[in-house]
């Protein structure tokens, strides 16, 4: 599954490939057939995906959409510019809180503006 805008492809990942991204060794690139590109992934990272994001994405009763991480694949430069997950799924009113970044040489393009958009 993935959904596309007009210059993005967003991707939901896996576990095993949100185990791939919180490594960042290129295999996760390779798997999605993309460049490689900078991208930061922060020590505690690791943490929140084992206590937060696998338990909810293994639980029948949740969507996992809402609790993966989606990357945004640049179609012009076919690579990793940005991802985004939501902190769970909508309440009453349609509201979900997000967590997103733009990796590295790739802030300041207008990506996460067209992420956010995308994904709502």
């Amino acid at each position: 599954m993935q959904f596309e805008t007009q210059n993005l492809i967003l991707i939901p990942l896996s576990i095993e490939q949100i185990e791939k991204f919180a490594i960042y060794d290129g295999e996760l690139e390779a798997e999605l057939g993309v460049l490689d590109s900078p991208r930061e992934v922060p020590e505690h990272f690791s943490d929140k995906i084992r206590e937060r994001i696998f338990p909810n994405m293994r639980n029948p009763s949740k969507n996992p959409l809402y609790y993966t991480i989606w990357v945004a694949i640049s179609r012009a430069e076919n690579m990793m510019v940005a991802s985004i997950c939501f902190k769970g799924e909508a309440n009453e009113k349609g509201e979900s809180e997000i967590g997103a970044g733009t990796h590295g040489p790739h802030e300041n393009k207008g990506y996460m503006t067209e992420v956010v958009s995308g994904i709502i």
